[in-house]
C-alpha cells in the first residue's frame, strides 16, 4: 500500500512538472511584418496612447529618414522566462533592422510584465553605442521614469539619448573632460600668479634698499606688466536639433537586412 502511494505521488509531481512547463513556453518572435507595415513602434499589448505611439514613431521614421539608422522599439508583457537580451539580438536578427550593408539597427525590447528593458544593437552600430554607454541610457535615464510609470517618458528620453550618442554630441558624465582643465582652473591660476608677482616686488624691493639703490622702491623697478590670453579647448557643445523632414510612420523600404550579434545592454527595476 506503501509502495502504491509513492508510486502515485511521482506520477503527480512529474505531471505537474510537465504541464508547467507547458505553461511556460518559450517565447515566439512575431514574424516579420510586410514591408509596408514596417516601422518603428510596436505595441503589443497597447502600452501607450494612440498619441504616443504616433508621436514615437514619427521621431524615429524621421530619423531613420535622415540618416539611415532604423531604431525600433517594441513592447511586449513577458519573454515568458528567455533572457530579454538573447530575445532581442534573436529579433533584431531575424526581422533584419537596419542596412544590410551598414548592420545599422538598433532594437529596444520592453517586457513590462517581467520589468526588464533591453537595448540591442546591430552590428555597424556597436562600436558608436558600446555595452557601458547602452547601460547608461537605461540605468540613467529610461528605468527612472519606468518605475514612475511613464513609459512613454521612458522611451521618448532614452531614444533621444541615443541621438545625441550616435551623432557624437554625448559626453559620459564620469568620464573626465581634461581638455576644459585649463579653463575650469583659470582662477586659481591668476591668484596663484598675482600672489607670486606681489612677492617678487617685496623681495626687489628689499634687495635694493640693502644695496642703497637710488631711483625709488622696489614698486617702481617694474616698468612693464605682460598679459596673455589662454584658450579653452572644450567649449560648450550645443544640440545641434537635426531637423527630420517627412511625416511618414513607417519606414520607406522597410528593413534592409541588418545583423545582430547581441551587443547593447539590458536592466530591469
Amino acid at each position: 500500500m506503501r509502495v502504491l502511494f509513492k508510486y502515485h505521488l511521482v506520477v503527480l509531481i512529474v505531471g505537474i512538472l510537465f504541464s508547467t512547463k507547458t505553461v511556460d513556453a518559450q517565447f515566439v518572435i512575431p514574424e516579420l511584418p510586410p514591408i509596408q507595415q514596417q516601422t518603428s513602434v510596436y505595441d503589443y499589448i497597447d502600452l501607450l496612447t494612440p498619441q504616443q505611439k504616433n508621436d514615437l514613431r514619427s521621431k524615429l521614421v524621421r530619423y531613420s529618414d535622415t540618416t539611415s539608422t532604423q531604431i525600433v522599439v517594441a513592447i511586449i508583457g513577458t519573454t515568458n522566462g528567455d533572457d530579454i537580451s538573447m530575445v532581442g539580438a534573436n529579433w533584431g536578427e531575424k526581422w533584419g533592422i537596419g542596412q544590410a550593408d551598414e548592420d545599422n539597427g538598433i532594437l529596444i525590447l520592453l517586457a513590462k510584465d517581467d520589468r526588464t528593458i533591453d537595448i540591442n544593437t546591430g552590428y555597424g552600430i556597436e562600436y558608436r553605442i558600446t555595452d557601458r554607454m547602452a547601460e547608461r541610457i537605461i540605468n540613467n535615464y529610461m528605468i527612472p521614469e519606468f518605475k514612475s510609470g511613464n513609459y512613454y517618458e521612458g522611451l521618448d528620453l532614452g531614444t533621444d539619448v541615443i541621438f545625441q550618442m550616435l551623432q557624437g554630441e554625448f559626453v559620459e558624465e564620469d568620464q573626465p573632460d581634461n581638455s576644459n582643465y585649463l579653463s575650469r582652473n583659470w582662477d586659481g591660476i591668476i591668484i596663484l600668479a598675482v600672489i607670486l608677482f606681489f612677492f617678487l616686488l617685496i623681495i626687489i624691493g628689499v634687495i635694493a634698499g640693502k644695496k642703497g639703490y637710488k631711483g625709488g622702491s622696489g614698486w617702481d623697478t617694474v616698468t612693464h606688466s605682460s598679459s596673455g590670453s589662454y584658450r579653452s579647448y572644450g567649449g560648450s557643445s550645443g544640440s545641434s536639433g537635426s531637423s527630420y523632414s517627412g511625416g511618414s510612420s513607417s519606414f520607406g523600404g522597410g528593413f534592409g537586412g541588418g545583423s545582430f550579434g547581441g551587443g547593447g545592454a539590458s536592466g530591469s527595476w
